[in-house]
């Protein structure tokens, strides 16, 4: 069907999902976002985690302590042990994945404007991609120098694990 020029679908979309091609199309226009800004959002996303982590660890410590004075089986202050670090995993990955795949970046990252997006199509990452690139991309980018250094030499501004994943940061106007 047609109405004054402008080809519609045989099905009509919903708000939502006009409003979520929209902001994708809005997203591919904006520019990669620069070292210095990635960079910055690393650092803040570092002082966060360690923030909430050493939190993590505190209550560790103080229950050890407290565990020891009524002098605590074993068993229970493993158990213990074992259910402070699952919380430190379940941080990890609700601050680093579950952030990314939900709203498009961690919270350092949303804080600054940027967005962590699909190159092809700028929709966010699914919860596969999000782990994906920060842990395996990550990890083999860390793990070289050439990893580290490539998006300073590079004209697209793309890390290691961009290239692997297919992903790119963009800074998001008005973000």
């Amino acid at each position: 069907m047609e109405d004054f020029g402008i080809k519609r679908n045989k099905e009509p979309r919903s708000i939502e999902e006009v409003l979520s091609q929209a902001e994708e199309d809005h997203y591919l226009e904006c520019p990669n976002a620069d070292i210095t800004t990635r960079a910055a959002a690393l650092l803040l996303d570092c002082i966060l985690f360690s923030l909430l982590s050493s939190g993590l660890h505190q209550f560790y410590v103080a229950a050890d302590g407290y565990m020891e004075s009524f002098e605590a089986s074993q068993s229970l202050r493993f158990s213990v042990h074992y259910g402070i670090w699952s919380l430190k995993f379940a941080a990890g990955y609700f601050y680093f994945i579950w952030s990314l795949f939900q709203y498009g970046g961690t919270p350092a990252k949303l804080l600054m404007g940027l967005r962590v997006l699909e190159q092809e199509t700028g929709k966010h990452l699914n919860q596969s991609q999000a782990i994906t690139r920060e842990i395996l991309g990550k990890a083999i980018s860390i793990g070289s120098v050439f990893g580290i250094l490539l998006p300073l030499v590079r004209k697209d501004r793309k890390a290691m694990h961009d290239l692997m994943c297919l992903t790119v940061v963009k800074k998001i106007h008005g973000g």
